[in-house]
């Protein structure tokens, strides 16, 4: 067998490692047995002298304690294995010291990995280079009465409210093949009126989830649901059903970008705490990635998450979301209100199109099965209704809050999303090259509009510097008007169907990516781009960039906008392809329909880590809606590059460089507050001043209002 090196692993629990995992043993009869090891060349007994037969494992026991507290930690001391529960339990004649592993909070740890696994009766330990160590029979051999202290462990949740219907979720950790978990809904706390209820049966080919609709229900109304297992009862979460008529106001909690390993979920702790409607999560629920593999090296990293590669297999994505939701405040968030949820792109990968993504190869498998695996896991984990079609892309559909606003969840991904654009790189403007100068009426033609002699170094010179600009433009023009789809034809046909019968006064679309028109100085995106590019590569970037910009705004403020003149009419290009501003088109057709039916137009979009608000407007300037734009919860924005700049400069800047924008904050984490009334919408900002320490303060921004009559105010 091979060695493994003794001094560097670190041990991560799976949520299914049985003995050991956090709330795993209340009171249990589990048969103890001395097993046989092998670590590196020396050969030891494990749990030597604990063979005992049926031992009540119980909190009074002299040789282990219930398992039963939230934290759990399994240590190596000199010749020892400790279990600390709360206390220290020592089990002696384990013959190795290696530095302690925590297996409960799964703080970020600077040791090779060591993943825990049963195999039937066997433990199977495996370090990240591919050496497994088998414990053979090791004890953790569990009988028919072994019960969980938590079965519900990940909480409960509702979502997809319609007004007399609600989905339902939990999820159970049991050792049983197949659970029958039931549960009931009722109109008070002590559930004295029981209004629904039932049994569902779930097993692993759901990953023992369980999710119901409850029917039936009044419109309007505030609903209390739990859920029981082997004699075990959920926490209760409160719910609530769509109202029909009589709506005064409405307040939804808007959030995206939640990054496990990028902090706390505080932001979500927050929302639990209040009161609110609906949560609208717009996609980024989960990242894809490997272990610090979001961002660069050097970037702060609260904890890890599981699996630590990048996931591509359905057992990833599902242990992947198990992960998350040991955040306790996505837990408390998730029983305080329904959900209503659509996904982006890091649900499978990131920039996915229809077809692909930026990150999958063709290494990786096919990227249909990819994305079955996680679409799968999402419709598992996710309180969101499956599509009636069978097809688990089709998941754009409509919430009617009375007649006071609609709300459209838009599917921007995986249904018919062309992919995304670049910008010409040096491969492209060789190839063009080439085919210039092995033309001689196109080399007569370049050499006359350049006004150069049609050899030598000028020429070439010129020629790659004329082509790099032909080939942006004709980018941009492709951007701007190409037949480019991010929803494509049928759900916009389908959008529209459900608009038009509507008599709601507000109509708000739920984007992923932002719609608003984010365009920006070309120089300036480069400069951008390379000090971001900087950063992730660990080095220090170059910020000499953005000082003409912030010096022409405050020559404006004092009385000179020759500078900010100069800059306004300098060339422009969308902050990014991968938002509206890569299909500008479609936007276009959406905008140009609301404002033809004079529709009271709000957009609410993720996926850019930072707080936004601003305008909605056709190509020619015409203000037609508005939008916010959510924070991350956890997620880093541009902070990466804005913690070397003036920050508060930065805010400043962005509404004086970009038209349609009102309001942007490149740092702080949070949600967006959407309070609608029948006059206005007011979006307020909470943020609180860390995501890396579950201690934090709330900070409120000042509210911005959107009015029926004056539109949007800041």
């Amino acid at each position: 067998m091979p060695t493994t090196n003794q001094t560097e692993l670190v041990a991560l629990t799976t949520k299914y490692f049985d003995a050991l995992t956090a709330n795993s043993i209340d009171s249990a009869n589990i048969i103890l047995g001395a097993g046989e090891t092998t670590l590196g060349s020396s050969s030891q007994t494990v749990f030597s002298g604990l063979n005992q037969s049926q031992a009540d494992l119980g909190a009074g026991d002299d040789t282990f304690v219930a398992l039963s507290d939230s934290t759990v930690t399994l240590g190596y001391g000199v010749d020892t294995l400790i279990l600390t529960t709360g206390i220290d339990v020592t089990i002696t004649d384990f013959n190795t010291a290696i530095d302690r592993i925590d297996l409960s909070h799964l703080g970020v740890l600077t040791f090779s990995e060591l993943s825990l696994d049963f195999v039937g009766s066997n433990l199977l330990i495996s370090t990240q280079t591919g050496e497994t160590i088998t414990l053979n029979n090791p004890g953790f051999l569990v009988d028919a009465s072994f019960v969980f202290a938590n079965q519900f462990q990940y909480g409960v949740a509702s979502g997809d409210p319609h007004s007399d219907s609600v989905v339902l979720w939990t999820q159970v950790t049991t050792h049983d093949a197949t659970a029958n978990v039931s549960w009931e809904v009722a109109t008070d706390l002590a559930f004295e009126n029981v209004v629904d209820s039932g049994v569902a049966t779930t097993n692993g080919d759901r990953d023992y989830t369980v999710k119901v609709i409850a029917d039936g229900l009044d419109a309007g109304q505030t609903y209390y649901y739990r859920f029981t297992h082997n004699g075990q009862t959920s926490d209760v979460g409160t719910t609530k059903t769509l109202p029909e008529v009589g709506v005064e106001s409405v307040n939804l909690a808007v959030v995206s970008c939640a990054n496990f390993e990028r902090g706390y979920f505080n932001p979500f702790q927050v929302i639990a705490e209040g009161d609110y409607d609906a949560i609208v999560h717009l996609g980024d629920y989960i990242y894809e990635y490997e272990t610090k593999g979001y961002s660069n090296a050097d970037a702060t990293y609260t904890r890890s998450h599981l699996p630590r590669h990048e996931i591509l297999s359905l057992d990833d994505y599902r242990e992947r979301y198990a992960t998350y939701h040991t955040d306790e405040g996505l837990i408390a968030a998730r029983q305080s209100a329904p959900m209503i949820a659509i996904w982006d792109d890091h649900e499978t990968a990131n920039n996915a199109y229809a077809t692909g993504a930026q990150n999958h190869g063709a290494s990786e498998g096919p990227w249909t099965q990819r994305v079955d695996n996680a679409l799968q896991a999402y419709y598992e984990w996710v309180p969101i209704r499956d599509p009636a079609s069978g097809d688990r892309t089709d998941a754009d559909r409509s919430f009617e809050f009375g007649d006071l606003l609609d709300l459209h969840m838009l599917e921007t991904r995986l249904q018919a999303r062309s992919e995304e654009l670049s910008l010409p790189g040096a491969t492209d403007v060789t190839s063009r090259v080439t085919e210039i100068v092995s033309d001689v009426d196109l080399v007569s033609q370049y050499a006359t509009m350049l006004g150069v002699s049609p050899t030598g170094a000028e020429f070439e010179s010129a020629l790659v510097e004329a082509v790099t600009g032909e080939l942006i433009q004709a980018t941009l023009v492709e951007a701007a008007t190409g037949a480019r789809t991010m929803a494509g034809q049928v759900q916009l046909s389908e959008l529209i169907d459900r608009i038009e019968p509507s008599d709601a006064i507000w109509q708000i679309l739920g984007s992923p990516t932002q719609m608003a028109r984010l365009n920006m100085p070309i120089d300036y995106l480069t400069g951008l781009g390379g000090a971001i590019a900087a950063v992730g590569a660990g080095v220090a970037p170059d910020v000499s960039f953005i000082e003409p910009y912030q010096t022409a705004v405050v020559q404006a403020l004092a009385g000179d906008p020759t500078a900010l003149n100069a800059i306004q009419a300098a060339p422009k290009m969308p902050e990014s392809f991968d938002n509206w501003g890569g299909f500008g088109a479609e936007r276009e057709a959406i905008l140009a329909y609301a404002e033809a039916n004079n529709l009271n137009l709000l957009t609410i979009a993720g996926d850019s880590h930072n707080a936004w608000a601003g305008d909605l407007t056709l190509a020619d300037g015409t203000i037609v809606g508005h939008e916010f734009g959510a924070p991350g919860i956890s997620a880093p924005g541009f902070d990466q590059v804005n913690q070397l700049l003036d920050v508060s400069q930065v805010d400043d800047l962005y509404p004086v460089l970009i038209d349609d924008i009102r309001y942007v904050d490149f740092t702080s984490k949070g949600f967006l507050d959407l309070n609608v009334t029948r006059e206005q919408a007011i979006g307020t900002f909470k943020y609180v001043d860390t995501v890396f320490d579950q201690t934090y303060t709330e900070i409120t921004s000042d509210p911005i209002v959107v009015s029926l009559v004056e539109g949007m105010v800041v």
